[in-house]
C-alpha cells in the first residue's frame, strides 16, 4: 500500500468522525450506563447495542467501500459472544454448539474461509448479525484492501467505540464468563 493511501483512508475516517452527529456520540458515551439502568433481557440489552451501532454505520456509509455484495470481510476470523450466537441461532433457527469456554484462532486461520451465513456474497442474518461485522468498515476508497489475501499487507485505520465495546462487554458476560469464539466455533459446517 502506498503511504498516500494510508493517508487517505485516515482523512476519510476522520471526516466520519467529523460528521457524526453529536446526539449519536453522547448516546454511544452513555450507553453502558443507560443499560446497566434498563430493564430487560441480556438479548433485549444486545439489541440496543446493535441499533446504536446501526445509528453510526448510517452515517458511515458515505466514507467506507462497504457496500452490499462486498464480503470480503467475511472471509476472515469473525469472533462473536455465546449470546450473539444464541440469538443468531434463534433468528436463523440454525442450532449451534453451546461452547463453555473462549477459543481463540491464529489472525490467519480463517483467512479466505467464507462465514456459514454468507450465501452467495451476501450475509443470510443482516438483521441479526454480530457486533464485529456492524462496527467492521474499510475507510479506503475501494475494496482493493480488504481482500483476504491483502489482509496482512497493510494496517488499516481502525475506530474506538468505548460506549458500545463496554456496554457489549457487560452484556455479554455470563455471570463472571465471557465466552468468545469465532462464528464457525458457534456454528460449524
Amino acid at each position: 500500500m502506498k503511504p498516500e493511501d494510508i493517508v487517505a483512508a485516515r482523512a476519510r475516517r476522520d471526516a466520519f468522525i467529523a460528521a457524526v452527529p453529536k446526539a449519536i456520540l453522547d448516546l454511544e458515551d452513555a450507553l453502558p450506563e443507560i443499560l446497566a439502568k434498563a430493564p430487560g433481557s441480556k438479548r433485549a440489552k444486545l439489541k440496543r447495542i446493535y441499533l446504536a451501532m446501526d445509528q453510526i454505520a448510517k452515517v458511515r456509509e458515505p466514507f467506507v467501500a462497504c457496500g452490499k455484495g462486498c464480503s470480503d470481510c467475511c472471509k476472515m476470523n469473525i469472533s462473536i459472544s455465546r449470546i450473539e450466537a444464541r440469538a443468531i441461532s434463534s433468528a436463523a433457527g440454525r442450532p449451534f454448539a453451546d461452547l463453555t469456554e473462549s477459543r481463540r484462532h491464529p489472525d490467519a486461520e480463517f483467512v479466505g474461509v467464507p462465514c456459514p451465513f454468507l450465501v452467495d456474497d451476501a450475509c443470510s442474518i443482516y438483521e441479526h448479525r454480530p457486533i464485529a461485522c456492524r462496527k467492521h468498515a474499510s475507510f479506503h476508497s475501494s475494496s482493493e484492501w480488504c481482500k483476504p489475501d491483502m489482509l496482512f499487507e497493510t494496517t488499516v485505520p481502525m475506530l474506538d467505540f468505548g460506549g458500545v465495546d463496554k456496554a457489549f462487554l457487560e452484556t455479554s458476560t455470563d455471570g463472571n464468563q465471557l465466552i468468545v469464539a469465532d462464528v464457525r466455533d458457534f456454528f460449524p459446517v
